[in-house]
């Protein structure tokens, strides 16, 4: 049991136990809170569109496609250090293996208060269709920002046409996107994270009255 083969062949399969364990936990988790409409996720949701009636639909996005990532990688990166910092130094005392610890657990809650505040950020746009007005919130937490009212050309249309026409500006992540275009040629863009996640909201917007069209006038936002 003490040869250094078996040692690492039996920390392979265990953190490949608690890996697959903690993704589980996580599933989970993040299902319940989903369910729940809570104001965090443990991962990204993908925006949903809701009928409101009277011709206005609400559209919500949880977190931005854009920063999918960076939550994962930041708790990766807490990890990797957590890993490096356990390796023993000569001549280390008691107190200094209990500053490394102390070091650690402040790493881990900074990257997961981070990560959270990350995906708390959730935005609600309702748009109604017939006049073009839109009011748009966003929270964190829970806790909600200043309204702010929009007013999109008619007829409301969404679109999948959103990237700039300046070469300098195009942006990879809005490959998937759909988007509305303001009075003031400015645009209301939504991020997706791949096409069937694009393809299945423009679906549910056309089912509540907001088809999708391809081009749209595009300018800067």
């Amino acid at each position: 049991m003490n040869h250094p083969l078996v040692i690492i062949i039996a920390s392979m399969l265990v953190g490949l136990v608690i890996l697959i364990g903690l993704g589980a936990a996580i599933n989970r988790m993040d299902d319940w809170l989903r369910q729940r409409e809570a104001p965090v996720s443990l991962k990204r949701w993908p925006p949903v569109v809701k009928d409101l009636g009277n011709n206005i639909i609400e559209v919500a996005i949880f977190g931005n496609a854009r920063w999918d990532q960076v939550p994962m990688l930041m708790l990766g990166g807490f990890f990797v250090v957590a890993i490096l910092m356990s390796f023993p130094v000569p001549g280390q005392t008691p107190l200094f293996v209990m500053g490394k610890i102390g070091l650690v657990l402040i790493l881990f809650l900074g990257s997961l208060i981070s990560a959270l505040w990350m995906r708390s950020r959730h935005t609600r746009y309702r748009i109604d269709l017939t006049s073009g007005q839109v009011q748009r919130q966003s929270k964190r937490f829970g806790r909600p920002d200043k309204v702010k009212n929009y007013l999109l050309k008619l007829p409301v249309r969404a679109s999948y046409d959103c990237q700039p026409k300046d070469e300098d500006r195009k942006d990879a992540t809005m490959q998937y996107a759909t988007c509305w275009l303001l009075k003031d040629d400015r645009k209301l863009v939504v991020v997706h994270k791949n096409q069937e996640e694009a393809e299945q909201f423009r679906s549910d917007l056309a089912a509540y009255g907001c088809p999708t069209q391809e081009p749209m006038p595009t300018a800067s936002q």
